[in-house]
């Protein structure tokens, strides 16, 4: 269906097969100069718009058998039902017009369901169209829709669905809802299919969406959309450069054609030709090595007075090879996969970085003055190379251009002209803006302007912007032309694409290089870089371990094949040869199949491929049994098939379905079936009998219908039609109350909640809202206090509703408000030797003990420098931050604030001699030597009185030297102590023991007291109880020891030492 929707300005506006627009219908049959027919004819005619005056014929008579009429307006009539789907449109659009419309296209068709439902889908959009809202008329059985995956079938769908270029057009759409079918949730419409985001495909410069693997031309590009927005395009207006070489190892100079197209000639001179039509480039007119290059040139499509290089070919050695958009190559018009060499290598094609070269090789000859064609004469002087075939000098570009005319089969009547100089001030602009990076300096073409004036690329590359309407495509060519001139002109490649300015996007398993071999790795020569000796050229070339097949880089496992004189076919290629077709398969394996002529077939050029046809009529083509159901009849040159009942077509392979044809003899109230080569008859539903003759059911009557309980079933011929009754709507099967609050048909307040009920609905508005529902205004909770904002936080007022915040220092939802712990959560200012104190709401800081400030800065106090601290007098005070230790001075010992001498006498740690007495002092202890000994106390040394004289010996004894002492003996012949020796007689004292007894602190109840002494009998036995200690004076010698369970005791008795035993139990 095409509808034409225009705004109400335009009414009585408007002409034309669609009418006025004056809302007069009887004015409409409106002829162009303003006349008034009463013919449809004449009416359609006088807005036809060929100018080769050619007119509609009479329409056919309208001709409807009864029964097909009679089906048709009993299946059309559910238009006009007053109980069915459409009823509720037939107060706001009469039905009439659409059923008449229905019944003419049903019986034109034969009772197609293709025409009822295209008739009904008219009728439920014009009822949309004017307003009525959206209703449910299709059924499963019943001009059903079916929906691409994806997607879901809605009768109130919006018009303006999210695609992948607009996602958001739904939410920007302001055009009422129609059926139809929509993107499931997480899927976007590229083109006609719902696909995944990552799924959609690419936005050209120009805003045009291309899905996913779309491929496309656009102003002389072959572009394809790749995965991620990604557009690969290659250039298809341009073969650059054009070489002309003889000898490489001659001298050479280069013509070349670039843009939409100029030309460089041979001695330096530039112009720009628009000719559409094939013209001699370059040729050669005297030398050994005869060659001609001719170019196709073809009208850009999107700017049809400019024109660019289609096709190249190059003559020579009796052959013509062609190049051609998307580097294909032919011989005398057959395809050859590259690189090939043709008239025993004279003839050399490769393919290297972007472009096809063709080598010809030849004894040097020179060229000076002998060329001719659109590059001119080659004689050094430029002045007269617009010279045409016959010699003729002439000044006009399109007359010179037209003079190489080698074919004009294809050329437009009239000869090509000056484009029209159509660019703008700010397209111009533009332009020179875009190719100015021709010129920059600096810039990347920097390095080149020493070598190469840049301005005349630069014109041609605003010219062909300009050309191109600001399609900034054509700037790539010119820059690729100017790069590549340079080189030509003796400089160095140099880098000059970026990922914003012409990549290059090589395909699988190449990558791209500034200085790519001119000698590719290819599967017929895999070490052809090795060996190279030309210079470098920009392009793509096969990573490590790939090699060329012609243009794909693939593995060696997956290179072609290699054919007669050398020629290299890849994977699958198909070609033939000398009465055979051949096809190259892995492994380097070669096919081939007889075509012999003895049957009637040969090798014929097809799309550039030999193929073995049938030719004339030297070959019975029905022995292939072409006619798939019928009989083959043999012809010359060709044969024709006898078809089966059933089958028409060339072969016989299309089923003649009768029942679309209406050549069955099935029942108007039956359905017709095709089946291969014949037909079934079966009554539709609602009928009964054999399919050639069927009667109605009363399905209401027999209550074998499916109409709703709230719907009102009428009985039609062969079905009957359910009608939900007021209040409900839907197909009659299923009735569902109207929800005018789904609808969008109530009239409540838009911040009000529509209740749908049955029959009507009711408002009520919103909580945060106040009114009757259909009005409601905004309730301001914080000004009345009825907000449930906690008491540390703020209310503020919002449509329909009101927010609360925590205050500062406090957290939560707004409702509920605990006290933030600044000082548990670290989000505390206080010096890190402070303590932290929450508090409601905030927090304090107080330095810690030992350190004064506010809290936020605290220094540490000097307790020991300000005397502030509580070491003892004995100890040494030492400041720590924060606080301070007491250490007591060496020989105290306490904890530094209370410290006590250290008796290192008692505790053994002194370091006198064993032979010194230590006296404890203050904080220390001092050593002196025992008697008998003399040093300082830490080291003693034994009193030699005898030999030093200072014994008190008597003069009649001997001294002896002892540890500490001495002792006295008087000689023989004397007696006494030896400090006083006599000669007097011995006087035997009596028996006497002198015992003396001290006090032991550990035994106090010795029953003794000091000092006592007394006489005892050692008969009479030792007492109950002995000290710890003891000492023992006998005749004036000194005895210490230590009490032991048996304690030796030395005495001394009538003048002699005894040595006693005294035990103690």
């Amino acid at each position: 269906m095409v509808k034409v929707k225009v705004p109400s300005e335009y009414m009585g506006q408007m002409c034309g097969l669609c009418g006025n627009n004056n809302g007069v219908r009887s004015d409409d049959f409106m002829l162009p100069d303003g006349e008034i027919t009463n013919s449809r004819k004449t009416f359609a005619n006088s807005w036809y718009i060929d100018t080769r005056n050619v007119t509609c014929p009479d329409p056919p008579p309208g001709h409807c058998e009864e029964h097909i009429r009679t089906a048709a307006e009993a299946a059309c009539q559910i238009l006009k039902d007053t109980d069915g789907p459409f009823a509720v449109c037939h107060n706001t659009e009469d039905p009439e017009p659409f059923f008449q419309s229905c019944v003419i296209d049903m019986c034109a068709w034969g009772i197609s369901t293709t025409a009822l439902c295209q008739n009904l889908e008219t009728y439920a959009d014009e009822c949309r169209e004017v307003g009525v809202a959206p209703f449910a008329w299709r059924t499963d059985d019943r001009c059903p829709l079916d929906c691409q995956p994806d997607s879901t079938y809605s009768i109130c769908t919006t018009p303006c669905p999210a695609t992948c270029p607009n996602p958001n057009a739904p939410k920007q759409c302001t055009e009422s809802c129609v059926e139809g079918c929509e993107c499931n949730p997480g899927y976007l419409l590229s083109g006609q299919n719902c696909v995944l985001e990552e799924q959609c495909g690419c936005i050209s410069d120009y805003g045009r969406y291309f899905m996913l693997g779309e491929q496309w031309r656009e102003n002389g590009f072959d572009c394809v959309c790749e995965e991620g927005n990604v557009m690969a395009c290659e250039s298809v207006t341009a073969i650059m450069p054009i070489y002309i070489p003889c000898d490489e190892a001659a001298e050479t100079t280069v013509c070349y054609a670039w843009g939409d197209p100029h030309y460089h000639m041979f001695d330096g001179d530039e112009h720009h030709f628009q000719g559409p039509c094939r013209y001699t480039l370059a040729k050669d007119q005297g030398t050994s090595c005869d060659f001609i290059v001719e170019a196709q040139n073809q009208p850009i499509t999107s700017a049809p007075h400019l024109s660019f290089v289609r096709d190249v070919y190059v003559e020579a050695y009796g052959l013509t090879v062609g190049l051609h958009q998307g580097k294909l190559v032919t011989v005398d018009g057959e395809l050859h996969s590259l690189p090939f060499s043709k008239a025993l290598n004279k003839i050399q094609v490769y393919l290297s970085g972007l472009f096809v070269y063709v080598w010809l090789v030849a004894v040097p000859d020179d060229y000076s003055g002998s060329m001719c064609g659109l590059c001119g004469n080659f004689n050094g002087f430029s002045g007269d190379d617009f010279m045409t075939p016959d010699g003729t000098i002439v000044a006009d570009v399109n007359i010179f251009g037209n003079s190489w005319l080698t074919d004009n089969e294809t050329c437009p009547d009239d000869p090509p002209t000056d484009p029209p100089d159509g660019c703008s001030d700010a397209l111009k602009a533009a332009a020179e803006a875009e190719c100015g990076v021709l010129t920059d300096d600096p810039g990347p073409f920097a390095s080149c302007h020493g070598r190469l004036d840049p301005q005349r690329f630069f014109d041609t590359c605003v010219f062909d912007l300009c050309g191109l309407g600001g399609d900034t495509r054509g700037l790539c060519q010119n820059l690729e032309a100017y790069a590549e001139a340079c080189v030509q002109a003796g400089g160095a490649r140099f880098s000059w694409r970026t990922p914003d300015r012409c990549p290059l996007n090589c395909g699988g398993n190449s990558t791209f290089s500034t200085c790519a071999s001119l000698c590719p790795a290819t599967c017929l020569n895999p070490t052809a870089s090795e060996k190279c000796d030309r210079n470098c050229t920009e392009g793509c070339e096969c990573d490590e371990g790939f090699l060329l097949s012609g243009q794909t880089c693939v593995l060696e496992s997956q290179c072609g094949c290699t054919g007669d004189e050398g020629r290299y076919f890849v994977l699958g290629e198909r070609w033939g040869r000398e009465g055979e077709t051949c096809v190259c398969e892995m492994g380097g394996n070669i096919t081939c199949e007889a075509c012999s002529e003895d049957d009637g077939h040969e090798l014929v050029l097809v799309n550039g491929v030999l193929e073995c046809l049938c030719v004339e009529d030297r070959c019975n083509e029905c022995l292939s049994d072409p006619c798939q159901n019928g009989s083959c009849i043999d012809r010359v040159n060709g044969y024709t098939c006898d078809c089966f009942a059933g089958y028409e077509g060339v072969h016989c392979e299309t089923d003649i379905d009768e029942c679309a044809v209406s050549s069955d003899n099935c029942d108007s109230d039956a359905t017709c079936t095709n089946t291969p080569g014949s037909f079934t008859c079966a009554c539709n539903s609602g009928y009964q009998g054999d399919g050639r003759s069927c009667v109605d059911m009363d399905e209401c009557a027999l209550g074998t219908d499916d109409c709703d309980s709230d719907a009102t079933c009428t009985n039609t011929p062969g079905s009957f039609t359910c009608a939900c009754n007021s209040g409900y709507q839907g197909d009659g099967r299923s009735c569902v109350d109207i929800d005018e609050c789904a609808l969008g048909t109530d009239d409540c307040d838009g911040n009000a909640t529509c209740t749908n009920t049955p029959g009507s609905f009711t408002c009520a508005c919103n909580s945060g809202y106040q009114g009757d529902g259909r009005s409601c205004v905004d309730i301001d909770e914080c000004a009345v206090n009825t907000d449930d904002c906690n008491g540390n936080a703020t209310c503020t007022n919002t449509p329909g509703s009101f927010t609360c915040a925590c205050n500062s220092g406090y957290q939560g939802d707004g409702r509920s408000c605990v006290d933030i712990d600044e000082c548990a959560m670290g989000t505390d200012d206080c010096d890190s030797e402070a303590t932290c104190t929450n508090t409601p709401g905030t927090f304090t800081c107080a330095c810690n003990s030992g350190y004064h400030g506010d809290g936020r800065s605290c220094v540490d106090i000097d307790e020991c420098a300000e005397d502030t601290d509580d070491c003892d007098s004995d100890a040494t005070c030492t400041n720590t931050p924060g606080t301070f230790t007491c250490a007591c001075n060496s020989g105290y010992q306490g904890d530094g604030r209370s410290c006590v001498d250290m008796d290192e006498c008692a505790l053994g740690t002194d370091d006198c001699d064993s032979d010194a007495t230590c006296t404890n002092t203050p904080g220390s202890f001092t050593c002196a030597c025992n008697s008998g000994y003399q040093g300082d106390g830490r080291s003693c040394v034994d009193i030699d009185e005898c030999a030093m004289g200072t014994d008190d010996c008597d003069g009649n004894a001997t001294c002896t030297n002892t540890p500490g002492s001495f002792t006295c003996a008087c000689n023989s012949g004397y007696w006494g102590d030896g400090r006083s020796c006599d000669t007097d007689n011995l006087v035997i004292a009596p028996p006497r023991w002198v015992l003396q007894y001290l006090q032991d602190a550990s035994a106090p109840n010795t029953g003794l007291q000091l000092p006592e002494i007394r006489d005892f009998d050692p008969s009479r036995g030792l007492p109950d109880q002995l000290p710890r200690t003891f000492i023992q004076n006998i005749q004036g010698r000194k005895i210490r020891d230590e009490l032991r369970q048996t304690i030796d005791v030395s005495v001394f008795r009538d003048g002699y030492w005894i040595d006693l035993e005294i035990s103690a139990d």
